[in-house]
């Protein structure tokens, strides 16, 4: 089976401080790598989220045959339509909030569904970090952030890690508004064998596995075991070919070739 990969990120080895200093050579570098693992793995085009904005002007195009790319929301920047200018010619295809690393704080809600509303005239995709943990669990509000956003924005938003550990929360959220999706990323590998798996294997009977993509979270979650994680968990709740195909492939090909 072919596979799209929702979340990767250009790095080797997992560092969250990486993931804001690569340079532009070596992201030239790691991206070829990048693509031999997911050769390797039957994947045939991923999504990159670059986090950091400087990496855009010398992006090359030659790339997307390969991949897709999604960049950090650069909410913070007062100047920013000619963020905007750039991310299309470049063929972004996502905007990406990070709660936590961003530390997005309630006074930051605002400026974020500013720049949300410049990506949906954009012709964006709106992709939120929903995972639930780190050291800042209880000083960042991710899910009421998550819905803030969603009542105001009518482009596809993916819920990225599904929620986490709050996966019922976003499900409930996702019931009421239909450009809701999520996608799989750390989420489904860390998570196995607890009830959260239960709780995953629910929600996607519940609302339609047609709104779930793959991701592995690379170098978080190698692209091998998150495939392997995933199979495994296809198996057990015993999901259809046609089910897990939607997941690993159709439903990432329609959402990211819309834009």
């Amino acid at each position: 089976m072919q596979i799209i990969d929702s979340f990767l990120h250009p790095l080797l080895e997992p560092s969250e401080d990486n993931l804001f200093s690569i340079s532009n050579s070596l992201l030239i570098n790691n991206l070829n790598r990048v693509k031999s693992q997911m050769s390797l793995n039957n994947i045939i085009k991923g999504n990159i989220i670059l986090f950091n904005s400087g990496l855009l002007k010398n992006l090359k195009l030659n790339f997307k045959k390969d991949f897709y790319f999604s960049i950090l929301a650069d909410f913070r920047d007062n100047n920013n339509d000619h963020f905007f200018d750039i991310l299309a010619k470049k063929q972004i295809k996502s905007i990406v909030f990070h709660p936590y690393l961003q530390n997005i704080k309630s006074k930051d809600w605002n400026d974020c569904l500013s720049f949300a509303k410049k990506a949906e005239n954009s012709g964006l995709i709106i992709t939120i970090c929903t995972a639930y943990g780190s050291k800042k669990i209880y000083d960042i509000d991710v899910l009421p952030f998550s819905l803030f956003i969603t009542k105001n924005i009518n482009s596809p938003i993916i819920f990225s890690h599904c929620g986490g550990l709050k996966i019922l929360d976003a499900m409930l959220i996702s019931e009421n508004f239909d450009n809701i999706y999520f996608d799989t990323s750390f989420s489904l590998s860390y998570w196995l064998g607890s009830s959260v798996e239960q709780d995953l294997a629910f929600v996607i009977n519940k609302i339609g596995i047609n709104r779930f993509l793959f991701g592995s979270d690379f170098p978080f979650i190698s692209m091998k075991k998150s495939i392997e994680d995933h199979f495994s968990f296809f198996d057990r709740w015993k999901f259809s070919f046609s089910e897990i195909e939607c997941m690993m492939n159709r439903n990432a090909l329609q959402l990211y070739d819309r834009v």
